[in-house]
């Protein structure tokens, strides 16, 4: 469970980093409207992301096999 709890985090973190780029890029290529909307629709993916990743952090801690681990901050942070 520990592999695919890393691969649900490197999710996160890459779709969070296409939105950046995103932001970033010149307004000449990218449609602010879309941006807007696939910012929206990002956002709910992460957030689905990090919830599932919160059920299998807890689930690993009640069966004893998970330390506190550095990156919780990321699944509980805003």
């Amino acid at each position: 469970m520990t592999n695919q709890l890393a691969l649900l985090i490197s999710s996160v973190a890459l779709t969070k980093q296409t939105i950046r780029l995103l932001e970033e890029a010149d307004s000449d290529y990218v449609d602010q409207d879309y941006l807007g909307t696939l910012r929206d629709e990002y956002d709910e993916h992460v957030q689905t992301l990090l919830d599932y990743c919160q059920v299998l952090i807890n689930e690993e801690r009640k069966a004893g096999g998970l330390p506190a681990l550095p990156f919780d901050s990321l699944v509980s942070g805003p």
